[in-house]
């Protein structure tokens, strides 16, 4: 029996890890999330201030956190099957159009929309941007390449960036009632004395554009691309991130009925 080299065994140890906590991350996502839980509630339910106090840092870093391990889990698949040097490039390409983007939106309202983001999701980089911002780009633009090209192995490259545009699109519909209404990652309409009740149009056509994008751009080095298609974690890192969000949806949608 072949013995694996120590660099793969610690490779596969650290991705057993890093799918545990996000696993263990998104249970607690789905007791939090769609009944909205938070600091009011754990200083009306725990008379111990220790216990208080630590429950309170944890509700607060929990958003970001499950971001940041779907993040890592997305990296650990992608160098799997793409390699360090296309893993690397592709990681740097979505963190930086996005986070360029989303930052010259918070400080000019384009091309998504008037919008300012809080620290729900962690420090933000210059008192502006979240520094799990673009990781939430990169999980959810690299889980639905991933998914797309596992319902459709035999699909084009430019298909495929449409594929993955529109389960961009679909991701950003179930994240925004959530987002701006429940956790409030970011306001819309920061300025605003009567805010409309959706988010703009703008933000819909530019989440599906931006995905478009950079997803034509996401070209793999190797003729023959190594099991691509042969992994069900980035279908399950996107659906259960998707899962949470319509959880959240429901139980508000239920609510106010």
């Amino acid at each position: 029996m072949k013995q694996q080299s120590p660099l793969v065994a610690h490779f596969t140890a650290l991705q057993s890890i890093a799918w545990s906590l996000f696993v263990a991350a998104s249970v607690l996502m789905f007791a939090v999330v769609p009944f909205d839980l938070g600091e009011m509630q754990v200083r009306a339910w725990i008379a111990d201030p220790a216990l208080q106090a630590a429950l309170v840092q944890v509700f607060n870093a929990l958003d970001g956190t499950w971001i940041t391990l779907a993040a890592i889990n997305t990296y650990f698949f992608l160098a799997q099957a793409e390699g360090i040097a296309t893993t690397r490039r592709w990681f740097l390409l979505i963190l930086l159009g996005t986070g360029a983007a989303a930052w010259i939106g918070a400080r000019t309202g384009f091309p998504f929309g008037p919008i300012a983001f809080t620290e729900k999701l962690g420090m933000r980089i210059g008192r502006v941007l979240p520094f799990s911002l673009p990781l939430l780009w990169f999980t959810v633009l690299l889980n639905a390449r991933y998914f797309a090209l596992r319902l459709f192995p035999r699909i084009s490259h430019w298909q495929l960036a449409l594929a993955t545009a529109a389960l961009a699109l679909f991701t950003d519909m179930n994240l925004e009632p959530v987002a701006w209404k429940m956790r409030a990652y970011w306001i819309w309409y920061p300025l605003a004395l009567s805010a409309p009740a959706f988010p703009p149009v703008q933000n819909y056509v530019s989440w599906f554009v931006l995905a478009f994008v950079l997803a034509g751009s996401l070209r793999e080095t190797s003729v023959v691309v190594m099991r691509r298609g042969s992994s069900r974690r980035p279908m399950a890192i996107f659906l259960l991130v998707n899962t949470v969000f319509l959880a959240a949806n429901t139980v508000r949608l239920l609510r106010s009925v």
